[in-house]
């Protein structure tokens, strides 16, 4: 069968099983909707919790209170128990303990550095209102190293004046997950961060994960730039890179010929609309051809061009060579990502339209800032928990407010596991030996062109009473050059039209692999990096 309806195959598929997810009212536990003989499944949260340091804080590179971080709508009488860190981490830690969720992807925790007594203990302490959940529930928390965690800090004592470290983080229910610890090689550029953690784990028990086929699953907590798309894909990219090699060094398998179980979830401060360059990650992105006028809309609201305002063909260009590139990028890591159908998350003022100012009265707008990305055929999708609409309360309120303790709601999903998929003997050598008989129809077709265009070169030199030493580069084993003049103009004219030959024939070449290359799987796709040690894209570069 042709790879690539296999391909449109599971995206249809991925996309019905999205579209059966079940919608539970949030806050519902997961682990509710399904009995244990369907697993083995697992659920995950995703809470931006709206560090205490970004509410109402003197920024002094403004010199004042950002607009964003202004909440103008919650008056002075109600401060404390609607923004108040101790009021808001009683209603965080109920959600948190509520959903039961396996994995909890935090955005925004905020720790403070440990006063310095000489002592060898943590530089920063876990706040006194979520450490209950580990204390009692059995969750464990997952941080960056103390160094990144110190390099925020002291961004914030800068921009802030707080020697506080605000990250993202991973908390996993140790009575069903078992974390798997990577090999001491892991490179310096898959280090944890503060605005993205990953975790590699698979099940306690044999109940749970009761299959060898069973790989590891890859969840990250992720916390996307606010404001540069560019950045945003950078750091998706640096997730996918991670995650592959996380899982690799976890289970000693450095050539593993599998893609990834991968979740990332958390705050991506994207819409995800089509034609946003995060969404070009997405398997929906290679079945549903985006539209110019979606480039452009999502093109323009990056760059924050007003409503009369359209991108440049600069700008145009950059962005659709950075939406194709994401695509090329999510194929070459073997991961098809698709996303969680949830809503709108978070309910506030638009600042951006410039019309509200501190009126408090001013209309709310809501928006889908927050994602559960996952990899389909690996995972599928359950439940999830419904978001703001089905909160018409905090649609008119705002976040947050005196039932939710963060500027955004929560998200969450459940997941049953399912083996991973492999390739076949059969398939992988059917592959390499597609992959060889065009490598070698390659190969002969250069030698044959290239010996074709040297005698003509000798024909020319022929014609023009030439020596055919003439014709080629000077003779390296002669000690003193010959001082010569230009070469005759039909030699520069055949050289040139040699050159375009040439040229034209590596662009052939490149188009011919980049065609069968698209007829690959993922599977397929990860074949070509094992057998020549590049990945699909750069094969399809060099041949």
């Amino acid at each position: 069968p042709n790879p690539y309806i296999i391909i449109l195959k599971s995206i249809v598929m991925s996309q019905n099983h999205n579209n059966l997810s079940r919608c539970i009212l949030n806050g519902v536990p997961l682990s509710n909707t399904i009995s244990d003989d369907e697993g083995p499944f697992l659920s995950v949260a995703s809470y931006n919790l709206l560090a205490p340091l970004y509410v109402r804080p003197f920024d002094k590179r403004t010199g004042g209170v950002q607009p964003f971080a202004a909440f103008e709508w919650v008056s002075e009488n109600d401060s404390e128990e609607i923004l108040g860190m101790p009021a808001r981490g009683t209603k965080l830690l109920a959600s948190m303990r509520s959903s039961k969720a396996d994995v909890i992807c935090l955005q925004e925790l905020q720790l403070e550095r440990c006063c310095g007594d000489g002592s060898s203990g943590p530089e920063f302490s876990i706040p006194a209102w979520i450490r209950p959940i580990l204390e009692t529930d059995g969750y464990q928390l997952c941080l960056p190293s103390p160094e990144q965690l110190a390099i925020i800090a002291e961004r914030n004592v800068r921009v802030l004046d707080s020697d506080s470290a605000v990250t993202c983080a991973i908390l996993f229910r140790t009575d069903r997950l078992v974390a798997l610890n990577p090999s001491n090689d892991t490179v310096a550029k898959d280090v944890n961060t503060v605005t993205s953690v990953s975790l590699c784990v698979t099940g306690k028990s044999a109940s749970a994960w009761e299959s060898s086929s069973m790989r590891p699953v890859v969840i990250t907590s992720i916390h996307l730039d606010a404001t540069d798309e560019k950045k945003r894909v950078g750091q998706i990219a640096k997730c996918l890179r991670r995650s592959r090699n996380l899982r690799n060094n976890c289970t000693n398998d450095k050539t593993a010929l599998e893609p990834v179980s991968t979740i990332i979830a958390g705050d991506m401060n994207t819409e995800c609309f089509a034609g946003s360059c995060v969404t070009a990650f997405l398997l929906e992105s290679l079945e549903q051809q985006v539209s110019d006028t979606e480039l452009r809309q999502q093109c323009g609201s990056s760059n924050r061009l007003g409503t009369n305002q359209v991108p440049t063909d600069g700008q145009m260009t950059e962005w659709k060579d950075l939406y194709t590139g994401s695509q090329t990028l999510a194929r070459d890591f073997g991961a098809s990502l698709s996303r969680m159908n949830t809503g709108t998350t978070r309910s506030a003022h638009n600042h951006d339209t410039g019309t509200t100012g501190s009126n408090s009265n001013a209309p709310m707008c809501q928006w889908r800032l927050d994602h559960i990305f996952y990899t389909p055929g690996m995972l599928e999708p359950i439940a999830h928990w419904s978001t703001l609409e089905d909160d018409a309360e905090a649609c008119t309120t705002g976040l947050p407010n005196r039932r939710h303790g963060s500027d955004h709601l929560p998200i969450a999903a459940l997941f049953r596991v399912l083996p991973t998929p492999r390739l076949s003997n059969d398939d992988q050598a059917r592959v390499l030996e597609t992959l060889a008989r065009m490598r070698i129809r390659q190969a002969q077709e250069r030698h044959e062109t290239e010996a074709s265009l040297n005698e003509g070169l000798l024909n020319v030199q022929s014609q023009l009473g030439l020596p055919p030493e003439d014709a080629t580069t000077s003779n390296l084993k002669t000690k003193k050059k010959k001082k010569k003049g230009p070469p005759p103009k039909e030699m520069i004219d055949f050289m040139r039209r040699k050159r375009s030959i040439m040229k034209q024939l590596k662009a052939k070449q490149r188009d011919e692999r980049a065609s069968l290359v698209e007829t690959l799987n993922n599977l397929e796709r990860l074949l070509i990096e094992k057998e020549f040690g590049i990945v699909a894209s750069q094969w399809v570069s060099l041949g």
